[in-house]
C-alpha cells in the first residue's frame, strides 16, 4: 500500500511540475503592461495599461531584455500643445503579418486607432472613429482583431451609450460602424460583475458593477470566423466575417447569424490555433485554458503564484504563444482605489497544442 501512495505522490508531483514548466518567462520587470503584440519577425510591442497611470504608453522588448519606447518617444506619450503626434491612452495593440503596428488611443477625442509601418518606421494611417461608431463619454475601445484580406479591422466597444458592441472599421474608406450592440453575447451575464482572485473581489465600485461586456476578440487564420466574448461571461461566440462585412443585414439577421462556439471562464484576452483552440486568459484560474472546437474547456496551466491577472495572448511567428501578466486586480481602479500592485510583471510564452498564424 505505501508504494502504492508513494507511486501516486510521485505522480501528481510530476504532473505539477511539469504544469509550473509549461512556460517560460522572457520579461520580468517594472512596466505594468495592458496587451502584447508579436510581429513576423519576433518583435515584441506592448501597451502600458492605463490603469497604472504610466508616462510612457507603448514600449518595444528589446532582445537583450531592456525596454524603449515604441514607436517613438513623442508617440508613447501624451499629445503636446494640440499636436497630432502622441497618444492619451492605449490597450490594444497588434502586428499584422505585413509588419504593421495597430494601435488604439481609446482616450483621445474622438479614438483613433493608428497604424504604423514597422518595416520603415513611419506613420502608415490614423483612423478617427466616426460618430456612428461610438458615443463620446461612454465609448471604450480595446482589443482588436485585423483581417488583411477583406481590409477591415474589428474592435470591441466595451461600453457605449447602451452596452457593448462590435466596430468594424474598412482599412479603405476609414469608415467604421457599429454592430450588434446590445446583443446578449455582447452583455455580462446576469448576476456576474466581478471576479474572486487572491481571496477577494476584483471590479469596479467594489465588484457591485457594472460587468465588463464583449472584451476579448480574436479572427482565425482563415479569415472565415471572429471569435469574441464578455469579460464577464461563461461563453465563447462567434460569427463569420462575412456576415460582418456586410453593410445590409439588419440587426436582426446579423444577431441571427451568432453562434455559441463553447465555455470559458471570466476572461480578458484571447487567440486561437489553426485547428480551432481559442486560447483564454483565465483570471480566476490563474492561467491559461482552451475553449476546444467541441466545446468544451480545459485549462492548460495554472500557477497561482505567477499568473496574477493574465491579460492578452497572441500568436508569434515561432510557434509560440505569447501572454502579459500585469496584476490588474491590484490596480486601483479595481482595488476599493489603492494600487498595491508590485514588480516584476511578466510576459510569457507556451507551446500551444496546434499550429498557430503570427498576428492572431
Amino acid at each position: 500500500m505505501k508504494k502504492i501512495i508513494s507511486l501516486i505522490f510521485l505522480l501528481s508531483f510530476s504532473v505539477s511540475l511539469a504544469a509550473e514548466k509549461s512556460y517560460e518567462i522572457i520579461y520580468a520587470g517594472e512596466h505594468a503592461h495592458g496587451n502584447i503584440a508579436v510581429g513576423p519577425t519576433g518583435r515584441i510591442v506592448f501597451s502600458l495599461h492605463q490603469m497604472f497611470q504610466p508616462e510612457i504608453n507603448m514600449m518595444e522588448l528589446l532582445t537583450d531584455g531592456s525596454t524603449v519606447p515604441y514607436p517613438t518617444e513623442a508617440w508613447a506619450k501624451k499629445p503636446v500643445n494640440g499636436s497630432d503626434i502622441g497618444t492619451h491612452a492605449i490597450l490594444g495593440v497588434v502586428i499584422d503579418q505585413e509588419g504593421t503596428f495597430w494601435f488604439m488611443d481609446n482616450a483621445s477625442t474622438p479614438p483613433r486607432l493608428i497604424a504604423w509601418d514597422m518595416n520603415n518606421e513611419e506613420l502608415k494611417a490614423t483612423y478617427p472613429m466616426t460618430t456612428g461608431a461610438y458615443t463620446q463619454g461612454n465609448s471604450f475601445i480595446n482589443d482588436m482583431a485585423i483581417n488583411l484580406r477583406d481590409q477591415k479591422v474589428y474592435l470591441a466597444d466595451i461600453r457605449g451609450e447602451l452596452s457593448a458592441g462590435m466596430i468594424v472599421l474598412d482599412i479603405k474608406t476609414g469608415n467604421a460602424r457599429t454592430v450588434l450592440r446590445g446583443h446578449p453575447s455582447m452583455l455580462p451575464e446576469d448576476g456576474i460583475t466581478s471576479m474572486n482572485i487572491e481571496g477577494r473581489t476584483a471590479g469596479l465600485n467594489e465588484g457591485k458593477g457594472p460587468g465588463i461586456g464583449m472584451n476579448p476578440i480574436s479572427i482565425d487564420p482563415s479569415n472565415k470566423y471572429v471569435y469574441y466574448g464578455s469579460m464577464h461571461g461563461t461563453a465563447i461566440y462567434r460569427i463569420p466575417v462575412t456576415a460582418l462585412n456586410d453593410e445590409n443585414l439588419s440587426s436582426e439577421q446579423l444577431g441571427k447569424m451568432v453562434e455559441r462556439y463553447g465555455d470559458k471562464p471570466i476572461s480578458d484576452g484571447i487567440s486561437i490555433d489553426n485547428v480551432g483552440n481559442v486560447y483564454i486568459t483565465d483570471l480566476e484560474g490563474y492561467g491559461i485554458g482552451i475553449t476546444k472546437p467541441d466545446g468544451t474547456y480545459e485549462q492548460i496551466i495554472r500557477d497561482e503564484k505567477l499568473f496574477i491577472w493574465p491579460d492578452s495572448i497572441t500568436a508569434g511567428p515561432d510557434g509560440y504563444m505569447y501572454a502579459n501578466i500585469n496584476q490588474l486586480n491590484r490596480a486601483a481602479p479595481l482595488n476599493s482605489g489603492k494600487d498595491t500592485s508590485k514588480p516584476p510583471f511578466h510576459i510569457v510564452k507556451f507551446k500551444p497544442l496546434a499550429e498557430i498564424t503570427q498576428g492572431r
